[in-house]
């Protein structure tokens, strides 16, 4: 696996929801490229956040989302488990920083500690996908839906419990899509309200 900058915590609030991991959700046979994803998506009130998406040659995106002005670079994948369709976010870069491996200049001149920043580690995270024409819906991940499973001991997906009593998967790629494949379909594996782009170009 790649490791690549990690991107801020302010800038990842709207994927708070979602259930980090250390592996991803693709391999080689469950990635899919979908011309339509390319373009300029807006979300958010007034169409503030802005997504834009480009095709790579590795059939990955990558993603440009833009926050309050913001911009942070990820790596996106379109993975095909079953009949529905998800989408593997990685954060690249934050800024106009280029990719460096916990580098200093992470943030600019945000960034004070080098150190400080040495101690925090890249990771996935997962979200059903419908993507139509001009409409672009994501729906992220609920980690109470993963929590109760495993107070029920429904699931042992491998996972660490993280001193803030978050979850951080750490089960390997195959692992992963076998859980999507026999959850994906719960409404209560998500949150209910989706995230709704709309295409600008």
């Amino acid at each position: 696996m790649k490791i690549k900058v990690i991107i801020a915590a302010a800038l990842l609030a709207l994927l708070n929801a979602c259930i980090p991991s250390v592996y991803p959700l693709y391999s080689p046979d469950t990635i899919v490229k979908e011309p339509l994803l390319n373009g300029v998506w807006m979300s958010g009130e007034d169409g503030e956040d802005k997504w834009e998406f480009t095709m790579q040659k590795d059939h990955s995106y990558k993603l440009i989302l833009t926050e309050k002005n913001q911009p942070a670079t990820f790596e996106a994948y379109l993975v095909k488990l079953g009949d529905q369709l998800y989408m593997d976010f990685y954060p690249v870069t934050i800024g106009e920083n280029k990719n460096t491996m916990f580098g200093k200049d992470l943030f600019g001149d945000l960034d004070k500690n080098g150190f400080y920043f040495l101690h925090f580690f890249p990771v996935h995270t997962f979200a059903k996908v419908n993507l139509r024409e001009d409409q672009l819906g994501i729906m992220l991940f609920n980690p109470k839906f993963l929590e109760e499973l495993f107070e029920q001991r429904k699931v042992r997906i491998r996972h660490e419990t993280t001193p803030d009593d978050n979850i951080l998967l750490t089960a390997p790629t195959r692992d992963l899509q076998k859980f999507i494949k026999k959850y994906g379909e719960e409404k209560n594996a998500f949150d209910e309200d989706a995230l709704e782009l709309l295409r600008k170009r």
